[in-house]
């Protein structure tokens, strides 16, 4: 059976995001009745945001062409996978060589991308690291890529100052060197993970781009969710009464491990606007917004500080 690429992001969610927020999948409800709120983060919202709705899609063949390209194969070596779910479409595309050591897929109802080249990285002892990216490398060829496929560098997530958010993974192998008998690091890779940003808020939930290079700056694995949408109908932005009533009514979300946090004195010192968008293995049919609340408690320790999750959009 030919091998497929089950693409695992950070967080499984469910499809509807008002109706059962797959911010539970890793949240439990926050217990704010007794706490005493205060808020002192800085609030600049617009008084309302879009929801946006995923509108059906094809890659164009100049798209496809280039994929193709980047994966190493040809249009002619299209591959039958028997798969449920978002990859039992009609329009769904799957490419990959007889010896299963390169693979395209391509999922347009979630404009899911996902190719993997074997042997691009090194695989210690019987080879060694040669020419591994730096971040700024791996950076570039990355954008390199995402211009090929049609996405502008204007659509990913930004910090404060205007540069690319981004998190930097890299692979490496602990190995005795001959010559000095001393251990030392290799590092046999390294992936760039990049988010979208929609009107200028960017996208939790999900890794929109990952791509990691390997020996000599050759692309190993690469995956995009990129889901096409249209602006559906407003949503309004609670003002800060708003997001203190819901957290006293435990209307708010914790993280599962933050759970135990106190419940007698909370601090907001930040408020921070995202969309939720889902794996690409999950279907999607609207992107809602939500609040990140960051403060500070009346403890000591690994509880100190919190993030509270507050989705308030409804269908």
């Amino acid at each position: 059976m030919t091998r497929f690429i089950i693409i695992v992001m950070q967080v499984t969610a469910l499809a509807a995001f008002a109706a059962g927020s797959p911010l539970r999948d890793f949240c439990s409800p926050f217990n704010g009745k007794d706490c005493n709120v205060i808020w002192e983060a800085p609030t600049n919202f617009p008084a309302s945001v879009k929801i946006f709705a995923v509108i059906p899609t094809k890659f164009s063949s100049v798209t496809i062409s280039n994929l193709l390209q980047i994966a190493e194969l040809k249009p002619n070596q299209r591959k039958r996978v028997d798969q449920g779910g978002v990859f039992a479409g009609k329009d769904v595309q799957f490419f990959g060589d007889r010896e299963e050591t390169r693979q395209l897929n391509l999922v347009p109802s979630q404009e899911l991308i996902a190719i993997s080249k074997d042997g691009t990285i090194a695989q210690i002892p019987k080879q060694m690291p040669v020419g591994v990216p730096d971040e700024k490398e791996a950076l570039r060829l990355t954008l390199n890529i995402l211009e090929k496929i049609g996405i502008s560098r204007s659509e990913l997530a930004t910090n404060s100052d205007g540069k690319i958010r981004l998190s930097v993974l890299e692979g490496s192998v602990l190995h005795k060197d001959k010559l000095s008998g001393q251990i030392v690091t290799n590092v046999t890779d390294r992936e760039i993970d990049l988010s979208r940003q929609i009107g200028g808020i960017p996208v939790f939930g999900t890794v929109s781009i990952s791509a990691k290079f390997g020996n000599e700056g050759k692309l190993a694995y690469l995956s995009v969710v990129w889901r096409a949408i249209k602006p559906d109908k407003d949503c309004p932005i609670p003002g800060a009464a708003e997001f203190i009533s819901r957290i006293k009514s435990g209307r708010v979300l914790i993280r599962n491990e933050q759970a135990n946090a106190t419940d007698k004195k909370l601090t907001v010192t930040k408020a921070s606007l995202y969309y939720w968008e889902n794996s690409g293995s999950e279907p999607q049919t609207y992107i809602y917004p939500f609040a990140v609340l960051e403060a500070t408690t009346d403890v000591q320790g690994d509880d100190s500080k919190i993030q509270l999750f507050v989705p308030f959009a409804n269908e």
